[in-house]
């Protein structure tokens, strides 16, 4: 192909197309889409099989899976959170909730300020969900709780066993 050709039917495209650059054009912005109520995130819940739901204010819900709780928290652009938290994990470290982030996807975990584990994962509205959407994404979060649970009572329980041991009490010798 020689150069002129070449160079004509990328001025071609160019003009067909527009610029590459995708900051250059402005997309169109999504009409019609509406934020989940916290009264359809509940039904949403209800109709995935999730029990005792209750919205604990306007912005949060929580619902129980096995006796565990679980937080849905709207925000008022439409993007939702999932929060899962546990106690009881005396000698975890920042190593392990960053070997988590770094192995693991669609979630993050974190001590929490009170030194309690904490798993999160956000679902951006983006200009809208489907019903589907939010319950397979609250599916899956749900389903990695109880590898969280083990990666954590496995880590605890590894750190617990390197920890230095305590000095032995010595006898005084007055």
């Amino acid at each position: 192909m020689n150069t002129r050709f070449a160079l004509a039917l990328v001025g071609l495209l160019w003009a067909a197309v527009g610029p590459l650059d995708a900051g250059a054009q402005e997309l169109p912005a999504v009409t019609g889409a509406k934020p989940y109520t916290t009264t359809q995130l509940v039904k949403i819940l209800r109709q995935a099989g999730y029990v005792d739901i209750a919205a604990e204010s306007a912005d949060q819900i929580h619902f129980k899976r096995s006796g565990q709780i679980f937080y849905l928290n709207r925000y008022e652009d439409g993007d939702l959170v999932l929060y899962f938290g546990l106690t009881g994990y005396d000698h975890l470290r920042e190593s392990d909730f960053n070997a988590w982030n770094r192995e693991k996807r669609l979630t993050r975990a974190y001590l929490d300020s009170d030194g309690d584990a904490v798993l999160e994962s956000d679902m951006l509205f983006d200009g809208g969900l489907t019903a589907r959407k939010i319950a397979v994404w609250v599916n899956v979060f749900v389903g990695l709780v109880d590898g969280f649970e083990n990666f954590l009572s496995a880590r605890d329980a590894a750190n617990q066993s390197s920890a230095p041991a305590a000095p032995s009490p010595r006898a005084s010798s007055l």
